[in-house]
């Protein structure tokens, strides 16, 4: 899936905390969560979420975070 990586560079924080924001969204699809409901609960523009959330949804049922990470870095596919 091609990601909108322009929009989430600009909006999601480098280094630990896009880690931690990776984790959050994770926890949050594993529980049933949609898009707008995690970008309400974080307090985070639904857009800037969007890349994050198509690259939990296709780590399904993995949900390893450093993998996700990668992929959003262009590092592994």
């Amino acid at each position: 899936m091609r990601h909108n990586k322009t929009v989430y560079r600009m909006t999601i924080s480098a280094g630990g905390e896009e880690k931690n924001i990776i984790n959050l969204v994770c926890k949050k699809v594993k529980r049933g969560k949609s898009l707008s409901v995690i970008a309400e609960e974080l307090e985070e523009e639904e857009e800037s979420l969007k890349v994050i959330y198509e690259a939990v949804l296709d780590a399904t049922p993995d949900y390893d975070v450093d993998q996700i990470y990668k992929v959003l870095h262009g590092e592994e596919e």
